[in-house]
């Protein structure tokens, strides 16, 4: 439980200076609005709870049989791929959040994953 509190805090700082450096390319691109601004705090946050929801997902299918683990699994990745498509389709169809805020956020989680996985490898020389 405490490796997985640590990988989130550290997903969490990542998708943190992940969108603020998107908000400044999209100062410097002249596409910072309010609309993106939400689209890309929505992006954030629905990429980090997703992100917690995956870790609690593991977590559980840990004390599981296989085939329940299993089963478990394919029910949680069907719910965090559903929620995430809806929160998607609300960003387009909503006229105050730009979609494109929302998405490019989305993927943070695991640039920040990959980020700590490198910077972990380098240390570790």
């Amino acid at each position: 439980m405490d490796v997985s509190k640590e990988e989130c805090r550290k997903v969490f700082w990542g998708i943190a200076v992940l969108t603020a450096i998107f908000f400044v390319i999209c100062i410097l691109v002249g596409q910072f609005d309010l609309p993106m601004f939400l689209g890309g705090l929505l992006g954030a946050v629905v990429g980090g709870l997703n992100f917690v929801l995956l870790c609690l997902s593991v977590e559980g299918l840990l004390e599981k049989d296989a085939h329940r683990a299993r089963s478990s699994a394919a029910f949680g990745y069907f719910f965090r791929m559903l929620f995430t498509a809806v929160v998607i389709i609300f960003g387009y169809t909503a006229d105050f959040i730009n979609v494109v805020g929302v998405v490019i956020p989305l993927f943070f989680p695991k640039f920040a994953l990959i980020a700590s996985y490198l910077c972990r490898k380098g240390g570790e020389k």
